[in-house]
């Protein structure tokens, strides 16, 4: 099980959450599109059926559509939910994703839709912009002795308000990441986190359903 979450990983969010080896690991793989629409809905009520996963590590509920039509798709995809704790050395170490796949498929690169966490402590009470800065500071220092191509820029978006908090937008530029591709920086009860909603699935309601679990993201 550990192996496969880690695939599912390295798949999904490479340097973004899971440290800058999985760029090697990938080769010419390409970043999931992801919508860029982010609701503003505050309400974290769950629709009927969905549950609230805990992320233990990390203060944060990540909700999750049931097992059943129509969450369901003709190809066995179903959403699910796994969490795990890389190694020390990321800048982000503790993950948690909620994943629309069919786990008996087997790893492809294709990701329909999804909504990844992660987190790291913030004992020092950073600010967001601060937090982005240390983030991009650290890609850079990652990438320092990289081909030129493949070194990597973490460009500073609008900063906008989401689930209730200050959210300072980003997007990585170099190697196989796409600058449009948006991640979101906030902090929380003592913690930092990067979040990304990267979908590749061109069914509205997959996608929709992303967004909203997404939006309905509840920190402890």
């Amino acid at each position: 099980m550990k192996k496969k979450f880690i695939a599912i990983i390295i798949l999904i969010a490479v340097v973004v959450l899971c440290g800058l080896a999985f760029f090697f690991l990938l080769g010419d793989s390409q970043m999931p599109n992801e919508p860029n629409n982010p609701n503003n809905n505050e309400d974290t009520t769950l629709p009927e059926g969905w549950t609230a996963n805990d992320m233990t590590a990390c203060s944060i509920q990540i909700p999750m559509p049931p097992r059943q039509d129509p969450y369901v798709s003709a190809e066995g995809e179903y959403w699910r939910f796994q969490q795990n704790t890389q190694e020390n050395t990321v800048f982000f170490p503790n993950i948690g994703i909620v994943i629309f796949q069919n786990p008996e498929a087997g790893g492809s690169g294709y990701v329909a839709g999804s909504v990844v966490v992660s987190c790291r402590p913030n004992a020092d009470n950073n600010s967001v912009d601060e937090i982005a800065e240390q983030y991009g500071q650290y890609l850079a220092d990652q990438s320092r002795n990289v081909p030129e191509e493949a070194k990597l820029t973490l460009r500073m978006g609008e900063k906008i308000t989401l689930w209730n908090k200050e959210v300072q937008v980003v997007s990585i530029e170099g190697g196989m990441f796409n600058p449009e591709d948006k991640l979101y920086v906030t902090a929380h009860n003592g913690f930092a986190y990067i979040i990304s909603k990267p979908a590749m699935s061109t069914n509205a309601f997959v996608r929709q359903t992303t967004e909203d679990i997404f939006a309905k993201l509840n920190f402890k």
